[in-house]
């Protein structure tokens, strides 16, 4: 009776789909000055799974509409050292209604994913395994790479000094935890700038993502356990003609080429202390993207030059909690190949 009855109390705790958009359940906030010391706890070969919700919405030179239910794996492989660990994460959709337009301007349909996501191009990857590592501290700050400079092999450098702001990456890199050892406790503010650049092409175009980040409030569970709930807040502006981003480009691009990025957006999430555990986050966000490029005129229609400004704005929102251990969920099954 209990296993029959057991996806029903699930689904009722839990909930799933439009749900997951709201905080978890059968909680009372705790009017408490307790402090907290507030880390990720990560221990090899532990795997913890997510059940999240992903929506797009992209209008202007180019579109795109996106809804995806899915599974997040995220896996620790093995210690580094004191607070850092090899981490890989998988993302698996077990619904994705995705439409966009090509390059072409024609209509592209999706159908549902199980790959890697793209969180920063900072990760390795071991011979004969197409999977993509990454290295986290117990703040959920993803090291950079580095390697050695081409002038002067003695020294090293950032190979990669950013991470990309594309699809949920952001869901991966919010929010960065305080300082170690640093306990905090309600209205305790602390902020973090991520080097970060949007899209996947880099064209000198990283910027620092401000993450401004409270401790809202204290909450406990229907079996005593007690959680910290994190609002936090995130800004960042790219504008080539910036004084302070203008050196990076030459007299004649910065005479024909403009590229101005604006993100902003706000999240929450409630933070199990003694699991060391993300239990529910929630991340909504927008990207502003503005391209402009002077060209001469198309044969035909005189002589002189044009300019035109390209504008995309595009909203990401992202949803998920914390799956139960044994909790199942149903996937897609593979597509039939052949008659």
């Amino acid at each position: 009776m209990i296993r029959r009855l057991m996806p029903v109390l699930l689904l009722l705790v839990f909930g799933c789909g439009e749900d997951l958009w709201r905080p978890p359940a059968a909680m009372r906030v705790l009017a408490s000055k307790e402090k907290f010391l507030l880390q990720y706890s990560r221990k090899p070969g532990q795997l913890d799974r997510y059940r999240a919700s992903f929506t797009v919405r992209a209008r202007g030179a180019t579109w795109a509409e996106e809804d995806v239910e899915q599974v997040i794996y995220d896996e620790t492989i093995y210690k580094v050292r004191e607070g850092l660990h090899k981490v890989a994460f998988r993302r698996r959709d077990l619904t994705r209604t995705s439409r966009r337009q090509g390059r072409k301007g024609q209509i592209v349909e999706d159908v549902p994913l199980d790959r890697d996501p793209d969180i920063t191009p900072n990760f390795f990857v071991e011979r004969g395994n197409p999977r993509k590592y990454y290295v986290v501290s117990s703040r959920g700050i993803f090291a950079m790479r580095k390697a050695r400079d081409r002038l002067d092999p003695d020294k090293e450098r950032f190979q990669y000094p950013f991470h990309y702001v594309v699809g949920e990456s952001l869901a991966f890199l919010l929010p960065v935890l305080p300082e170690e050892a640093k306990k905090v406790g309600v209205e305790d503010k602390w902020a973090e700038e991520i080097p970060v650049i949007v899209g996947h092409a880099y064209m000198r175009n990283d910027f620092f993502l401000k993450v401004t980040q409270v401790v809202e409030s204290t909450a406990l569970t229907e079996d005593k356990r007690k959680l910290v709930v994190i609002g936090f807040k995130l800004e960042g502006t790219f504008d080539s003609g910036d004084p302070k981003f203008a050196r990076r480009f030459t007299d004649e691009e910065r005479t024909n080429t403009k590229l101005r990025t604006a993100v902003a957006g706000e999240g929450k999430v409630y933070f199990d202390p003694v699991l060391g555990k993300a239990i529910w986050k929630n991340l909504r966000y927008t990207v502003v993207s503005a391209y402009q490029r002077k060209a001469l005129l198309p044969r035909g229609e005189g002589t002189g030059e044009t300019s035109k400004e390209d504008v995309t704005e595009t909203t990401f929102s992202f949803a998920c909690r914390l799956m139960r251990p044994g909790e199942k969920v149903t996937m897609p099954r593979e597509p039939r190949v052949g008659p």
